[in-house]
């Protein structure tokens, strides 16, 4: 008898990287979740080219409501509808936006532009990793795990000491902190997260958003935010903060979605296994994707925002509104959302008319309303590509897993394409230039070369085995942390005589194999060091005693310390 168990989430991600946090490092979200190539602001929208609509690599693209420059046009131009292009900002991998948007380049230089900063974009400052905007303060993460501010400082937010300055394009460097991940910003305070998952705040505590109880009214300095578990990820809006919980729970602190401030963290019951959050300064409203691709939103919805009914003014618990959905993008009074197909939807409106809406007229929606992502530079997501190279009586096989974009896909290895993803009779010795492109056009190229020593042999096929029960479970997440419950990854299994295992990061590098039966992967790379938090995709082949066929199996495992 035969009983295979599978406990996996399926799911297509990019490699593209927006609003919503870079994940590949453990934080910014859970499981399968990562960000795909849209994000918005405060009355607008964005997306970056990656080459595929003119010859500018990784431009960034804007459009809807320019009053405050957040388009980087000028102020002269009150808005645009349709995508254009926004001047220096070539080679972005990292933006984020409010009254004032920043972006981070691949060489690692961090850039502003918008409202009292600049017009066009200028570079800030280099090193940096990450960056959160608002609408009077932009905060960049260095690679080192120093935190820099610049813009108004009337309220302490940058956690110099000080407060009462304006820094218009010379970084202020905070206090105390040199191992900080993530950074939350509002007009009035900093959420810093640090690599132990430890949550920091500092500035004007504003209707309780930074946690710290009702005594603390301010802080120059950072402080910790007592009562949390692990957080991996911190989103805040004009009055309120929420943190996301290794585990998937959500806690928050700040006004609620009934306009109640709270001056201390606690659990929003409701929401379990929750993969992102999304919130935006000057926004009253967040919203919330759970691992069931479910989507809720909480909070204020006087113009839909929220994607409920114009007559439900607040969405006082959280609340689903959508389903299917892999990446939500709260704004201040308009989000997006993007379902498994790849469709884009929207709900609420943009300031003074400056159309968010692409190819719909600009009025204002209380449902999500889908929209035409072709008119978006970046419609179509950037591919990830896993070779996986298999051979038998010396015949040499290339099957290519691939992730990202929309279906259907075909599939070249230097010459024509095809719709297989399977090519059979390759040469020892031999590169090969793999490409996969989807229905929009999109490409990812990758090399690989046919080295024996790289290939999965067959063993010799047992066809004296006795026939007995077969079954073989497939995990989906595991916790090396050493404490002696679930610190490894295998495949539980009755009547595998001979397994491989091959496990890939999100950049579709081998980190661990293993030919060996029942052997576990401890969340270490084959050098000894430890991987950090994350989803991995795995590739498993084994032969059960009963069959002579081998068979092979690919998921995803999430590895949470």
């Amino acid at each position: 008898m035969k009983s295979i168990l599978f406990a996996v989430f399926l799911f297509s991600f990019t490699f593209s990287i927006a609003q919503n946090s870079m994940v590949a490092d453990g934080f910014g979200g859970r499981l399968w979740y990562n960000p795909t190539n849209y994000a918005v602001g405060s009355y607008s929208a964005y997306s970056i080219c990656t080459g595929i609509c003119d010859t500018l690599d990784n431009q960034l693209y804007g459009w809807g409501d320019n009053q405050y420059n957040q388009l980087g046009l000028g102020q002269t131009i009150q808005g645009v509808s349709i995508p254009t292009l926004i001047p220096n900002m070539t080679d972005v991998k990292y933006y984020t936006a409010g009254y004032i948007c920043g972006a981070i380049k691949n060489d690692g230089t961090g850039w502003a532009f918008g409202d009292s900063i600049t017009g066009n974009p200028v570079q800030i400052l280099s090193n940096a990793y990450f960056l959160d905007a608002s609408s009077d303060v932009i905060t960049y993460v260095k690679n080192d795990g120093t935190v820099w501010s610049i813009g108004n400082n009337s309220m302490g937010a940058f956690g110099d000491g000080t407060s009462g300055n304006f820094s218009k394009t010379i970084p202020v460097q905070m206090q105390g902190i040199t191992n900080a991940v993530r950074v939350a910003t509002t007009f009035a305070n900093n959420l810093i997260l640090l690599s132990d998952s430890t949550l920091m705040a500092v500035g004007f505590n504003f209707a309780g958003m930074m946690g710290l109880g009702s005594s603390v009214s301010s802080t120059l300095v950072p402080l910790p935010v007592p009562g949390l578990p692990k957080i991996i990820d911190v989103k805040a809006n004009t009055g309120g903060t929420i943190a996301l919980a290794a585990n998937g729970d959500v806690w928050a602190f700040g006004r609620d979605g009934n306009n109640v401030g709270h001056d201390t963290p606690y659990r929003l019951t409701s929401l379990n296994n929750i993969v992102s959050i999304s919130g935006c300064e000057d926004g009253y409203y967040f919203y919330f994707l759970d691992a069931d691709k479910n989507c809720y939103s909480w909070g204020l919805n006087n113009h839909g925002q929220c994607g409920m009914s114009n007559s439900t003014n607040r969405v006082v618990t959280p609340t689903i509104v959508a389903t299917d959905v892999v990446d939500v993008m709260a704004g201040e009074l308009l989000t997006y959302i993007v379902k498994s197909d790849g469709s884009l939807w929207a709900t609420g409106t943009s300031n003074q008319n400056r159309s968010i809406w692409l190819n719909l007229p600009d009025i204002e929606r209380h449902i999500f309303t889908q929209m035409d992502p072709s008119l978006v530079p970046t419609a179509c997501e950037v591919l990830g590509i896993i070779p996986y190279l298999s051979c038998e009586n010396s015949t040499y096989t290339l099957t290519i897993s691939n992730f990202g974009g929309q279906a259907p896909y075909t599939y070249s290895i230097g010459s024509s394409f095809q719709t297989s993803n399977v090519f059979t009779n390759l040469i020892v010795g031999n590169t090969y230039a793999i490409t996969v492109r989807d229905i929009n056009g999109c490409e990812y190229t990758t090399t690989t070369t046919i080295y024996p020593d790289n290939c999965f042999k067959f063993p010799a096929s047992n066809d004296t085995e006795v026939e007995e029960e077969f079954s073989i479970t497939f995990p989906n997440v595991f916790t090396p942390n050493g404490d002696g419950e679930n610190d490894l990854f295998y495949f539980p299994n009755t009547g595998v005589i001979s397994m491989k295992v091959q496990i890939y990061n999100r950049w579709g590098q081998l980190i661990f194999k293993s030919d060996q039966l029942n052997q576990g992967w401890d969340g270490r790379t084959t050098a000894g060091v430890s991987c950090s938090d994350g989803t991995y995709y795995y590739i498993v082949s084994y032969k059960e005693k009963s069959e002579s066929d081998w068979e092979t199996s690919t998921g995803y495992i999430s590895l949470l310390r």
